[in-house]
């Protein structure tokens, strides 16, 4: 039998973590017909809580600048929707950030870090357009972090599978690596703060 490629593995380890956060109550509220504008609000301020440090730490890693970009990208595209719902600066730098991030220490940890984070992309566009039915006024309530690369979000997503078969050297630090991301997120969108309370009611 031939040995699974770094992507398979991935996708193979990560399964279950995968699959406990998608079932997570703040997370399947992004799909409800009733989910309100909020909601939307309270969702994107605790996401922007772990996506902002997680940005920073990738950033301030040589082996992982490249990652810590493309998320600190994203969670300005949270800032710039929050502002648009009508949040200000100052509400946005006082809200709560994960200390709990994953292991980056390694690019292979920085790697399955990113898969978890580049993968959602796909996810986001469901969201997306969940949303965009929802709140069809880009005023009212602007998309920008769901909409991820747009049109573009399947060629990226490819480009990331060919580095992750490319850049992988050890794929049991990767695999554990992503699983640890997306264990990460789920603690935190969960965590005993207001926010999360009551993106899960």
């Amino acid at each position: 039998m031939s040995p699974l490629s770094p992507l398979e593995a991935l996708r193979r380890a990560t399964g279950e973590s995968h699959r406990r956060l998608e079932a997570m109550p703040g997370q399947a509220r992004l799909l409800a017909p009733d989910f309100s504008r909020e909601e939307y609000r309270l969702a994107l301020e605790r996401m922007y809580g772990f996506y902002e440090p997680l940005g920073r730490a990738l950033s301030a890693r040589a082996h992982a600048a490249a990652w810590g970009a493309r998320i600190a990208q994203r969670a300005d595209l949270q800032r710039c929707d929050l502002l648009g719902l009508g949040a200000t600066q100052a509400d946005i730098d006082g809200l709560a950030r994960c200390a709990q991030l994953p292991p980056l220490d390694t690019s292979d940890r920085a790697l399955g870090c990113a898969y978890v984070f580049e993968g959602s992309l796909l996810g986001g566009r469901v969201v997306f357009k969940h949303l965009a039915r929802l709140f069809p006024d880009r005023n009212e309530v602007p998309l920008s972090f769901f909409a991820g690369d747009g049109e573009r979000t399947g060629d990226s997503w490819r480009r990331f599978c060919a580095a992750v078969n490319s850049g992988a050297t050890n794929v049991e630090e990767l695999c554990a690596a992503a699983c640890s991301a997306f264990d990460a997120m789920a603690a935190w969108l969960r965590g005993p703060t207001a926010i999360a309370s009551a993106i899960e009611r």
